[in-house]
């Protein structure tokens, strides 16, 4: 069959679905990975699925095709964080990537309370190179989610995760929510009347995966999947308390959880141009819960496709 001659449209973005015809290992693999099935004992290996390989191999477009597959069924939530950016670097700093996350979820309709609580307390959203008491920097956390909020009516795409999450921040729920932080040994220690910023790093890495847990317990058919794209712009090769150590971490809480009922229904996708090394770094048979796959480049129907399409 003679191919259709590109649209100007298609000469500027070629379709990943036409790029990649011949990825059907892959995509196989990602709907195995999405679609809502319980992860059975024996299949544990599917918590965290990993592609990895040189830029320009098609990473992206694999996440496109996840969330094309996860469009598919009501009951899977697919929250993407996009690393991508030159914004993203190497020791990146925990609270950055939390806020994404917390931002991320709350589009995909994954309400969460605990873990944007801990951040109003961190200085980040204090004035730059301030030091702030514990109950300044919540004020002034409060005060910035609430600016944020009253901007998102105008920008209403950008504002979705804030207005979503908005509420919590009545000051009868905060003082419910507080209660349950403390509740759950989460409240961060405090020197002085300050905080101990890595303590509360840590809190935070916890309170996002008790967030994840309470939803899953609560929405019982209900599955999460969770995809980071251009992972390799947080991924370092020494140990350092950073974003990609409190990521694992979190994962780690997930994995190790005694609550399988639950976290039976969350996996992770993460596609970057290395594969990870956290068994290396952090000391952690990660071999039992992860499977990775190199993509080795464009297959020759694929660059032939790419060539003709941009051939003119």
């Amino acid at each position: 069959m003679p191919r259709r001659a590109p649209t100007e449209a298609s000469q500027s973005r070629p379709d990943p679905d036409e790029l990649f015809t011949d990825r059907e290992p892959e995509r196989d693999i990602l709907r195995r990975v999405i679609e809502p099935v319980p992860t059975p004992p024996d299949m544990r290996k599917t918590f965290l699925t990993v592609f990895y390989g040189v830029g320009g191999v098609g990473k992206s477009a694999l996440g496109v095709k996840a969330r094309a597959i996860a469009s598919q069924w009501q009951e899977v939530r697919l929250v993407s964080i996009d690393l991508d950016t030159s914004s993203w670097t190497v020791g990146s700093p925990f609270v950055t990537l939390a806020s994404e996350l917390v931002r991320a979820l709350a589009e995909q309709g994954i309400p969460v309370t605990l873990s944007p609580f801990l951040l109003t307390l961190h200085p980040l959203y204090a004035r730059p190179g301030s030091k702030t008491s514990t109950k300044r920097a919540h004020e002034l956390g409060i005060d910035m989610i609430d600016k944020s909020a009253e901007l998102a009516q105008q920008v209403p795409f950008v504002g979705l995760g804030l207005r979503i999450g908005r509420w919590i921040w009545d000051a009868e729920r905060r003082r419910q929510v507080e209660i349950e932080v403390r509740a759950l040994g989460l409240w961060p220690i405090e020197r002085g009347g300050r905080i101990d910023l890595v303590d509360l790093e840590s809190k935070v890495a916890q309170a996002l995966f008790e967030d994840l847990r309470i939803f899953l317990r609560k929405h019982k058919k209900r599955h999460v999947r969770l995809v980071f794209d251009g992972f390799d712009r947080l991924q370092g090769y020494e140990r350092r308390v950073d974003a990609q150590m409190r990521l694992q971490q979190i994962l780690g809480f997930c994995v190790a959880s005694t609550d399988r009922r639950s976290f039976d229904r969350l996996r992770v996708i993460v596609l970057s141009r290395e594969k990870l090394r956290w068994d290396a770094l952090y000391q952690r048979d990660w071999g039992e819960c992860w499977q990775q796959y190199l993509l080795v480049g464009l297959t020759e129907r694929d660059a032939r496709a790419y060539l003709g399409r941009w051939h003119g």
